[in-house]
């Protein structure tokens, strides 16, 4: 492969240029950009994405270290901004000075606590409070992503910038860990270690996790040690590195739950009857004790999120106003269930259709991640950025793509509202069947692998 010193001096000319713009483009979004700008966002993710190609491709000449040192220096050009695109970090403070002040997250949602206040030791922190959404809910945040935010939360101290920056400074260091896990995998799949810089360097990722600080990257650096420790690891510690990774996982975002139907075909029935129960006994183990001494409120609140909120749907768009034609009225009661269904099968359908090499479960992880996606009610930005490492793994063009497309989903709050555009949103998705369709005929997938 080629090194540093024999990168030629226009590649380090083009990558120069490419760190100068995305940097800036960074910079913009951390510090000038609002939410309700739109056309504002666009143009400055726009100036990014052309950013990140030439600067992927000039990373063909980076070691793991300067590989790592870019992604840093990219992520932490956010290290003390407020997040301008989301507002759930409120709840995540929320939840973490719930626990500092000896009350569960589960135990009252934010607006029985601001009417009753449930103890005299509780402050509500009106400076949470006033940035709080679904505060008629409990948390939806599993017992990982709750010692996260209870770690940020430093003592229960009552800093929102400090909280930001070590909430931040954490989940860097696991996106850094999820990079470096990238670059190790990419060999035994039979790429090169260097085509990690397509998740490294982002612009979806970096803006979501860095920049609005969801836990989307943290599980995906689960799932990525969950793949590494079954690829590289030695025999005996194999099925426990994957089984802890995944028990952290799905203690962190429940959504690593979806790759288990891929154990039968991948280590045979016998197998994954153990790794599939030892996951589940993991699971138990840590969210019973979570779940028990803070009342029945999670399993409700994630029903509601996954079946009542609408955002930036594809399939669910286009059946929901065929059922409102025929019924006369928002179907979602009967269609947001009826898609699960179709979801677990078309997953249990990909998973088990054939018998899997490393590379083979690995694109039909992005398939069946994928058909959750495509089939869900609720698509936000951030949902993507586990396709993204799936893609980088597989070598698939449409992931990288879609993370660009997302962007316009944030048509939904131009000018200061709360309603959605559709054009934008078909232009999405029509965007995104033709780079499938062009990448499925074999043009991108050249292009993917002449660049990866």
């Amino acid at each position: 492969s080629t090194t540093p010193s024999s990168t030629p001096a226009f590649d380090r000319r083009k990558a120069a240029v490419a760190l100068g713009v995305s940097y800036a483009g960074y910079l913009a979004m951390a510090y000038v950009v609002p939410r309700d700008h739109f056309w504002m966002l666009i143009c400055v993710v726009a100036l990014l994405f052309l950013g990140y190609v030439p600067l992927v491709q000039a990373a063909k000449g980076f070691n793991l270290k300067q590989l790592l040192v870019v992604a840093a220096l990219f992520r932490v050009a956010f290290i003390v901004s407020t997040p301008a695109l989301s507002d759930d970090f409120y709840r995540f403070f929320w939840d973490g000075r719930m626990w500092w002040h000896g009350a569960h997250p589960l135990s009252a949602t934010p607006d029985d606590l601001h009417t009753i206040k449930a103890s005299e030791a509780w402050d509500p922190h009106q400076d949470l409070w006033n940035g709080l959404n679904s505060r008629e809910y409990s948390t939806v945040y599993p017992p990982a992503s709750q010692f996260l935010f209870a770690l940020a939360a430093g003592g229960g101290m009552r800093s929102v910038a400090t909280e930001l920056m070590l909430l931040r400074l954490l989940l860097v260091a696991l996106e850094l860990l999820a990079v470096y896990l990238l670059y190790l995998i990419l060999p035994l799949l039979g790429r090169p270690p260097t085509a990690s810089a397509w998740y490294a360097f982002n612009p979806l990722v970096i803006i979501e996790v860095a920049g609005n600080l969801h836990f989307e990257g943290a599980m995906t650096t689960c799932v990525l040690w969950a793949i590494w420790g079954w690829l590289a690891s030695q025999p005996g510690r194999k099925a426990i590195t994957w089984v802890s990774a995944m028990v952290l996982g799905v203690a962190t975002k429940l959504l690593p739950l979806l790759l288990l139907p891929l154990l039968p075909r991948t280590v045979g029935w016998g197998k994954a009857i153990v790794l599939g129960l030892a996951v589940l006994v993991g699971c138990a183990a840590v969210f019973v004790p979570f779940l028990y001494t803070g009342g029945s409120g999670f399993g409700t609140s994630v029903e509601l999120f996954v079946s009542q909120f609408e955002f930036n749907a594809s399939i669910y768009y286009l059946a929901r106003e065929l059922g409102t034609w025929v019924q006369g009225y928002n179907p979602i009661g009967t269609l947001g269930p009826t898609l699960k269904v179709a979801t677990a099968v078309v997953i249990v359908f990909l998973a088990l259709r054939r018998k899997h090499t490393p590379a083979s479960a690995v694109e039909t992880a992005l398939w069946m991640w994928a058909v959750y996606l495509f089939l869900a009610t609720t698509v936000h930005p951030w949902y993507v950025v586990p396709l993204v490492a799936l893609g980088t793994l597989s070598g698939r063009v449409w992931p990288w793509v879609w993370s660009g497309l997302l962007f316009f989903s944030y048509s939904h709050y131009h000018g200061g509202g709360f309603q959605e555009a559709y054009g934008w949103i078909a232009a999405e998705y029509v965007l995104l069947a033709m780079i499938i369709a062009l990448e499925y005929r074999g043009t991108l997938r050249k292009w993917g692998a002449e660049t990866g």
